[in-house]
């Protein structure tokens, strides 16, 4: 085959997979990244118990999650880091146990953002 050759197969097959068409179909995969719920934003309540662990201060005031100096920055971003891992390794764990339905999860995460702010 000559270069042209598979360049002009190439284009011709790019035609054929453009991605979803329908409104459902945009609205489905608009939510793929959040299914696994890796972009979605971390429990506060989760954060602030790890920011409370992280700071070494039992009692931890609201603002605290909104500091104003670079070394309360990092401890809430290493905070909100904790809480993704703690939910990804529990995550994996009802995947490999088989109780994870990915028909659940899928509609868990699509609800999850607005739910949770709405609550």
């Amino acid at each position: 085959m000559t270069q042209q050759h598979i360049i002009s197969r190439n284009r011709t097959n790019s035609q054929k997979s453009t991605g979803p068409r329908t409104a459902l179909g945009k609205s489905i995969v608009a939510g793929n990244a959040r299914r696994h719920g890796a972009t979605a934003q971390p429990d506060p309540k989760g954060v602030a118990v790890w920011l409370a662990i992280i700071r070494n201060e039992p009692d931890i005031a609201p603002n605290a999650l909104l500091p104003d100096d670079e070394r309360g920055y990092r401890a809430v971003e290493l905070a909100q880091a904790e809480v993704r891992l703690v939910a990804a390794q529990e995550a994996m764990r009802q995947f490999e146990a088989g109780k994870a339905d990915p028909a659940t999860q899928r509609k868990t995460f699509r609800t999850w953002p607005h739910s949770f702010w709405m609550s």
